[in-house]
């Protein structure tokens, strides 16, 4: 399953139970599709570059895990549909690419003794 990173804004005067809640819901939702969480890092309060939905800055949080893409418009679609949320990518991380490409290439070196 292909690595995929989040990287989302939350509104600047959220308030911390509310923080816990879609943190909780992101690791539940993970592991509920089969997949594994990485980590879920506050990267903490910045200025944004232009005014999103009214705000100036926000909380930014990024998120690192391993899911099946199918699952992916489902977290997408609860993600956006939440008012704390003014920004919010998604992407497929090269790492998991780069590593199953160094699997198939031990795997064609390798040599089978009989």
């Amino acid at each position: 399953m292909p690595v995929y990173e989040m990287v989302f804004t939350l509104r600047p005067r959220v308030e911390e139970e509310i923080v816990k809640n879609i943190k909780d819901k992101i690791e539940s939702f993970v592991i509920q599709n089969g997949g594994e969480l990485g980590s879920i890092d506050e990267i903490g309060r910045r200025k944004l570059a232009y005014e999103v939905e009214g705000e100036e800055e926000g909380i930014f949080f990024r998120s690192s895990f391993i899911i099946d893409p199918s699952h992916l418009n489902e977290i997408v679609r609860w993600m956006r549909g939440r008012d704390e949320v003014i920004r919010l990518m998604i992407i497929r991380k090269k790492t998991a690419l780069l590593k199953n490409k160094e699997e198939k290439e031990e795997k064609e070196g390798e040599v089978i003794n009989e």
